[in-house]
């Protein structure tokens, strides 16, 4: 091929590159904009209709109101993870790291999920053989539990039990949440942590955006660790969050 085609086809795929890359930019700053915005008119209705629901003694209306404010929840929910993945993508997300006791994340995180687990009858089991420190920033290591905790609690039929403990080996602290649930194959095990994903046994079944895992493990790996995954069909799930020791 001539010198000159070589260069003129050097030229056009730089180009497209750098409109791919333009796209790229130009879709995640619209949902980083649109996350942000609607934030706002969400915060707006749930506290009016909060307002509504306490001036209401119409039992029918306030169960009106309660599915309302359940599924404003949910979309407040999914914003945030949106802008949090937007942040990711654009680097703004920053951590801001200091040692921190990981054995009293485990318990602060179990705290924070007993209500939801008392609804379904679960069981929450901490075992804790040691203290650790970690150099991590705490509120993203706790959404990070708080996530895993979230998951297994959904996935989890009334009257079983959701193992949490933690282990320190050589320079590394592992934390663990298990489950009772259906399990998963491979192949499922193989694509949880891709964005919007969600099984085709669990879709229509099970609430979420199939964005919490995701977050989790980018969370995880940005603290220099890993996470991994244990399970089969049937046998319930077992996440491990191995992370440096301080």
């Amino acid at each position: 091929m001539p010198t000159r085609e070589i260069r003129l086809l050097g030229e056009t795929l730089n180009e497209m590159m750098e409109r791919i890359n333009k796209a790229f930019e130009s879709q995640r700053q619209f949902t980083a904009n649109a996350s942000h915005e609607i934030k706002t008119p969400l915060t707006v209705i749930q506290s009016e209709l909060e307002i509504a629901e306490r001036k209401s003694d119409n039992e029918e209306v306030n169960k009106g109101i309660r599915a309302v404010l359940s599924e404003i929840e949910s979309l407040t929910a999914l914003t945030n993870s949106l802008l949090t993945l937007a942040r990711l993508d654009s680097m703004q997300l920053k951590l801001n790291k200091e040692i921190i006791r990981i054995d009293e994340l485990l318990v602060e995180s179990v705290q924070f999920m007993k209500q939801p687990a008392a609804a379904k009858k679960i069981n929450l089991n901490l075992s804790i053989s040691e203290s650790c420190e970690i150099n991590a920033d705490k509120e993203k290591m706790k959404s990070v539990f708080i996530n895993l905790l979230d998951n297994a609690i959904k996935y989890s039929p009334a009257g079983s039990t959701v193992k949490i403990g933690l282990h320190k080996k050589g320079n590394y602290v592992t934390a663990f949440v298990s489950d009772e649930g259906p399990g998963m194959p491979q192949n499922t095990i193989n694509q949880i942590f891709n964005r919007f994903y969600r099984s085709d046994e669990t879709r229509g079944k099970i609430s979420g955006s199939g964005l919490g895992l995701s977050i989790v493990h980018e969370f995880v790996e940005m603290h220099g660790g890993r996470i991994e995954v244990f399970s089969e069909p049937g046998k319930g799930a077992r996440f491990e969050v191995i992370l440096p020791a301080s």
